[in-house]
């Protein structure tokens, strides 16, 4: 019995499988990580996507104001 289980389970075999999941165990690994970045970057991109929101309608306002501001002056100078 011992020398089929020795002939089944050589060393060759063995590395083999412990490359497999030393493989496996990266590919995991570094889905984490990416996994992990792109959570990071979506929240940055979030936060940057509500700046840039804000930023347009604080632009609308000053567009608003500046019409508002052109209208009186004309009016001001009978226009």
């Amino acid at each position: 019995m011992p020398d089929r289980h020795s002939r089944f389970f050589n060393g060759e075999l063995l590395a083999f499988i412990f490359t497999v999941l030393v493989v496996l165990a990266s590919i995991s690994a570094s889905y984490g990580v990416s996994q992990h970045q792109l959570n990071q970057h979506e929240a940055r991109l979030e936060q940057v996507e509500k700046d840039v929101n804000q930023n347009e309608n604080l632009l609308i306002k000053i567009a608003n104001d500046v019409s508002w501001i052109v209208d009186q002056l004309k009016k001001s100078n009978g226009e």
